[in-house]
């Protein structure tokens, strides 16, 4: 089905998950696209899927889904969601990532209107509550932040690859 599937992969996210889900209800769009948002609690020994519902629930813009995978690690936990996905299109944003208010409608547009294109990935900015720590710079790339890459094009065994955070393609 022509769609995007937001698949967020969750531990022990319970605060962190408010934010990513208040930015994901403010999604503007050019025209109408289906879509939904998938939360895969895994394993998590806090409230993150009450947290997920409750937040939601005040402003349900799209369908959500909890599911709740038992065995541990990011692997399974994206798996999980791909079975889940409804739609042609899977988005893995992390449990902190904050996505831009026409996300849903780019990534869609993006990856619908170029048959050659299966994957694609973007530039992250990190958000800090306080200053950035003098050390992060040198290793904002271990954390999914900065450009991916200098220039589009091909992603292949001998170039490159894309970050989870962020990553979206065609099933």
């Amino acid at each position: 089905m022509n769609g995007v599937s937001v698949v967020i992969c969750c531990y022990n996210a319970e605060e962190r998950i408010v934010p990513t889900l208040q930015h994901l209800q403010r999604q503007e769009f050019n025209h109408s696209i289906n879509w939904e948002v998938i939360v895969i609690d895994n394993a998590s020994i806090d409230g993150t899927i009450n947290s997920a519902k409750g937040t939601w629930d005040k402003k349900p813009v799209t369908d959500l889904f909890v599911f709740q995978e038992g065995n541990p690690g990011l692997m399974n936990a994206r798996r999980r969601g791909c079975e889940e996905a409804r739609y042609e299109i899977i988005s893995f944003i992390d449990d902190d990532n904050w996505v831009e208010s026409q996300w849903v409608q780019k990534v869609y547009d993006l990856l619908i209107n170029n048959s050659k294109i299966g994957a694609c990935g973007g530039k992250n900015e990190a958000v800090f509550s306080n200053k950035i720590p003098i050390w992060f710079d040198l290793f904002e790339n271990d954390f999914a932040v900065g450009k991916q890459a200098d220039e589009s094009g091909v992603i292949d065994e001998t170039k490159g690859y894309l970050w989870g955070a962020g990553l979206s393609f065609k099933k």
